[in-house]
């Protein structure tokens, strides 16, 4: 698997387990509404909803900054400030200001009754001088000393703006403070059928993105930072703009599917509204695939049932040309090549736990039995073993070579293809079942996981609120809703991973993994952990 750079790469000075090298960590994630901006060498840097990034102007890079990844989890990321007199970084949270040496693992903070003001709404922007800090309020400037911290000029520290405008200051952009641009953006112009209706707003097929950050660089490019988390480069010279290519526009994944294809399936909890002018009404977005080699999104809109949303998909299986949906509501199908839905006979109305192929079945597993369809025609069919499940719930299914494993309400059956023949294995009522290589079958219940070798059952490891689990190569990776675990099956070793390593997260909600990945569908994004290193 091979990630594309302009998303958030993490590496980490410190961390829980391990020194972690650049790209071991990848969050594809939006975002989030950007708060301000700054310039530093060739990097922009800006706070967002999700974290403070940088972005790399040289080669279009998007990613966190390692700095900011200890220490600052539960911040709210409001202004950030690079003093290119001193090569300083001035960072203001809901809780402080803090600032330090760009060079330095070691942050200084000011706490906000040493500035005379409540809180940190009290902020409007920070800037820089060759002799100061220049802190704006909402009413007056806090003069401060860029080595210390601590006010200027105590007996009067509190200075009228007009002081400052003969002397040039570096602010940085806020979407707290009034922008100073002095052009109109409505002299430019997009291929990217993108309009800038005035220096507030930008127009895209019928929806509106609200500017909330303006600034140029010595280059003569401006940068613009939306409510929606997107960038946009403007070119003085040319009068031209274009939206910073491939910013996803989702940030709270549900469900990940990497397919056989070299492509992602990604269904989120974010409740998107996507314009697409082939529509007469915009529509909320469905599910994206991204297209990872050559680093493209795109999107699918729901235009057949309005009440399914997006974290209604509980499961996705890719075949060929056809993308078989499970969601709550029943199972749907659509094609890739021709972009349409497909329709079958007698649908599938139920919850869908799991999808499986094997030869040319598609095996369905749902709350009311289990279901087969001819993956050539879309055909719903009936059989011996889906009337042996019917109305029961099927938790999940799994194949090993001419088995299939299906475990449901009222126990763990097996059913051999070569003798058409069911047999019972267990009364006990498992959640999740996976296989491995060699045949061996992995159980999941409540907070236990069991390994089935043959007839014999033995518990691999107990573990507290288990929502999901994977194999790979010897090793099984689990999650609960706050931090992963991976299990050596030879050793019977346990490391625990955390937010602290990479994940970004207090809830994971699904897991899967290859040979070289482990990827968790999280609220911050879909992550991604180089695990074979």
């Amino acid at each position: 698997m091979k990630i594309l750079t302009n998303f958030i790469i993490i590496s980490f000075l410190l961390s829980q387990n391990f020194i972690y090298d650049e790209e071991d960590w990848i969050v594809v994630s939006n975002p989030g509404q950007i708060n301000s901006m700054t310039l530093m060498y060739d990097d922009l840097l800006f706070t967002a909803q999700k974290g403070v990034y940088v972005y790399s102007k040289s080669n279009q890079s998007m990613s966190y900054m390692l700095d900011f990844i200890q220490g600052f989890s539960n911040s709210k990321f409001k202004i950030i400030h690079y003093d290119v007199y001193r090569d300083h970084l001035w960072f203001l949270s809901q809780e402080k200001i803090f600032f330090k040496p760009k060079i330095s693992s070691i942050w200084r903070e000011i706490e906000f009754y040493d500035l005379n003001i409540i809180d940190a709404t009290n902020i409007k922007n920070i800037g820089s001088t060759s002799d100061y800090i220049l802190i704006k309020t909402n009413s007056d400037m806090i003069v401060l000393n860029p080595y210390t911290g601590k006010i200027v000029l105590y007996e009067e520290h509190k200075i009228e703006n007009y002081l400052f405008d003969d002397m040039p200051v570096k602010w940085s952009s806020t979407r707290y403070d009034e922008s100073e641009l002095r052009i109109d953006l409505r002299d430019f112009s997009s291929h990217d059928e993108y309009t800038f209706l005035s220096n507030d707003y930008i127009e895209y097929n019928g929806a509106f993105i609200r500017i909330t950050n303006i600034i140029e660089d010595d280059s003569k490019n401006i940068f613009i930072g939306t409510d929606s988390g997107d960038l946009f480069k403007c070119n003085l010279y040319t009068k031209t703009f274009h939206k910073m290519p491939n910013i996803p526009m989702l940030s709270n994944v549900n469900l990940a599917y990497y397919d056989d294809y070299g492509e992602w399936w990604i269904s989120t909890n974010d409740l998107i509204n996507f314009s697409d002018e082939r529509f007469l009404f915009s529509k909320d977005i469905f599910f994206a695939n991204w297209k990872e080699d050559i680093n493209k999104w795109s999107y699918i809109n729901n235009n057949f049932n309005y009440n399914l949303k997006s974290s209604d998909i509980t499961s996705l299986y890719r075949y060929q040309n056809h993308l078989y949906i499970g969601t709550s509501k029943g199972l749907y199908i659509y094609d890739l090549n021709l972009k349409r839905w497909i329709e079958y006979e007698y649908f599938i109305d139920s919850y869908i736990f799991n999808i499986k192929r094997s030869r040319e079945y598609i095996y369905i597993a749902t709350n009311e039995g289990l279901e087969v369809m001819l993956d050539s025609k879309s055909i719903v069919i009936d059989s011996d073993l889906t009337s042996i499940f019917n109305s029961h719930l099927i938790m999940d299914i799994e194949f090993i070579n001419q088995l299939l494993y299906v475990s449901s309400d009222y126990g763990l059956f097996r059913y051999d293809f070569t003798e058409n023949k069911v047999s019972k294995i267990s009364d006990v009522i498992y959640n999740k079942i996976e296989s491995d290589l060699l045949g061996n079958l992995y159980m999941l219940k409540k907070n236990k996981i069991f390994q089935l070798q043959g007839e014999q059952k033995r518990l691999i490891h107990r573990l507290k609120n288990i929502q999901d689990f994977a194999y790979c190569e010897d090793f099984l990776w689990v999650n609960n809703s706050k931090y992963a675990s991976i299990i050596n099956l030879e050793t019977n070793e346990l490391v625990e991973y955390s937010n602290v390593d990479g994940l970004l997260s207090d809830s994971i909600y699904s897991i899967d993994c290859d040979n070289n990945w482990v990827w968790f569908s999280t609220d911050n994004g879909l992550v991604l952990y180089n695990w074979a290193k």
